[in-house]
Formats: structure tokens, sequence, C-alpha cells
């Protein structure tokens, strides 16, 4: 059996890979890029939670005349934040995709699927961003309802995706390749593709 893919190796890989949507991604290939892309979002993450906490602070100040000097700077920082996050989702959109795509190919399943989920949760996370910003004033039931009916469309989207992300390598050869964990030669042929 093949040695996994380690940290820094899945990270030369990606980049390595940036447009290959032939081939296979080992279980551990994929996962620690996961954690890379954890990593690379935390400024983020951080520089929203406290732009947050600066626009609180002067709300809570004085709610009837708010203090501007933490609201302005609590701004600045959440634009920058969506500056960094913007750059580094640009700059990764096609490299993860194409993860996705080898990572469904090593355990057996096509292409056009894991494409699909991945525009339909990309476009549906769009679609809900502009009606909650559009209807955002007036929360009705309305909303409520699509919130919850795009929020449960996204999650089944996630849980199948980690699910698939989570199985072993099917064996041998198949379409895309020759499993590099479980070469045909020592371990037979499951070459079978599934669409699910």
């Amino acid at each position: 059996m093949n040695k996994a893919v380690g940290f820094g190796q899945s990270f030369k890989n990606f980049w390595k890979n940036y447009v290959n949507f032939k081939g296979r991604a080992r279980r551990s290939e994929y996962w620690w890029m996961m954690l890379w892309n954890f990593i690379f979002s935390l400024p983020s993450i951080v520089l929203t939670t406290i732009g947050y906490m600066f626009l609180l602070v002067g709300v809570i100040s004085d709610p009837n005349d708010p203090d501007v000097a933490p609201m302005a700077i609590g701004l600045f920082i959440l634009f920058i934040a969506g500056i960094y996050g913007l750059i580094y989702f640009l700059a990764t959109v096609v490299p993860n995709l194409s993860l996705m795509v080898r990572r469904f190919h090593d355990t057996g399943r096509g292409t056009a699927l894991p494409i699909i989920l991945y525009i339909v949760a990309w476009v549906l996370s769009f679609l809900m961003q502009m009606y909650i910003s559009y209807f955002g004033q007036d929360v009705g039931l309305g909303t409520l309802i699509v919130i919850f009916i795009g929020g449960i469309i996204l999650l089944a989207i996630s849980i199948y995706v980690i699910v698939i992300a989570c199985l072993d390598s099917k064996r041998g050869h198949n379409p895309y390749g020759e499993s590099k964990k479980y070469p045909s030669a020592q371990y037979g042929d499951e070459s079978k593709v599934t669409v699910f």
C-alpha cells in the first residue's frame, strides 16, 4: 500500500493540479487541503469577527446616537476581510473544484455530478444572499421559508460531498487512472463507475 499524501504535499498537488479535472485524488490529499483552506480562511474569519465587534460597540454606546468612530473602523475591517475572502475565493475556486472532481473519481464516481453540485451550491448561496439583502428588513414567513429551503438544500449537498470525500479509494484501475492506494496488480479491480 502506498503512503498517504502528507500535509505539505497536498498543498503542492493542489496548485500543481490547478485545472486538472482528470485523474484521482486520495482521501488524505483532499482532507489535508481542506485544512489548508481553513488556515488560509482564518484571517478573514478573525477580521470579520473583529469588524462586527467594532460595529456592536458603536451601536451599544448609545443606540439613539451611535458612535461613528468604532462603526467606521468596523466597516473598514469588514471591507478588508471581504476583499481578502474574495481574493482567496477567486484564486481557489477552480482548484477546489478540480480537487473535488478528482476525489469523486477516486471513489469511482463520474465528473458531471461534483461540477453540478459545486455550481448549484455557489449559485444558491449567492441567490440566498441577494434575497436576504433585498428582503432583509421585511422578514416575513416567505423570507423564512426561502432561507429554510435554501439552507436544507445546501446542507444536503454538503453532507453528500463530505460522505463521498470520506469514502475509501476504489481498487485498481478505473476510467480516471490507476489507484495509487490499491494498485490493480496487487488488489484486483473495482473499475465500475457510478453517478451517485
